[in-house]
């Protein structure tokens, strides 16, 4: 049938829903006056989601999943920094009513080359970041490259 002739019901399923447990450390090493080392690690325990949608139920566990990163920032003047972070993170199979899903483990490598700006603008500082999201590798998940910019505003 025609993709866009969907249901209305087919958008408002209903559920438990699934939820997340975090465990992390993240911790930051001064190797010199203008030089930052950041790593850090976190297990993600997921836990089983309760769905039901157009009569149909089913219950799914996303795969539990280890994550790890770091990053080096240079700091050439007080207002400028330029960084290279990395990340690593893998997951589990997934389960579908109490099944495991073959081949629905998903990881990936990337870097990030970042430079970041501060401007003061009175009592608040803006911060200008951009980042280059460089896929290395990957599996069962999106792989692309991108460029992401974003805007702090502290008041």
């Amino acid at each position: 049938g025609d993709p866009y002739d969907i249901d209305e019901n087919a958008y408002s399923s209903t559920g438990t829903g699934q939820t997340d447990i975090d465990f992390g450390a993240l911790m930051d090493i001064g190797l010199s006056q203008n030089i930052l080392l950041s790593i850090g690690s976190a297990y993600i325990l997921r836990n089983e989601g309760s769905y039901s949608s157009d009569g149909y139920s089913w219950n799914e566990t996303p795969g539990n999943e280890i994550d790890l990163w770091g990053a080096i920032s240079i700091y050439p003047t007080s207002k400028l920094a330029l960084g290279l972070s990395a990340a690593y993170f893998t997951a589990s199979e997934d389960k579908y009513d109490g099944e495991n899903q073959e081949n629905s483990e998903m990881s990936r490598l990337s870097f990030r080359p970042k430079v970041g700006y501060k401007l003061n603008a009175g009592s608040s500082n803006l911060n200008l970041t951009g980042e280059y999201l460089l896929s290395i590798s990957g599996q069962n998940i999106l792989k692309g490259n991108g460029l992401r910019l974003r805007i702090y505003i502290y008041l």
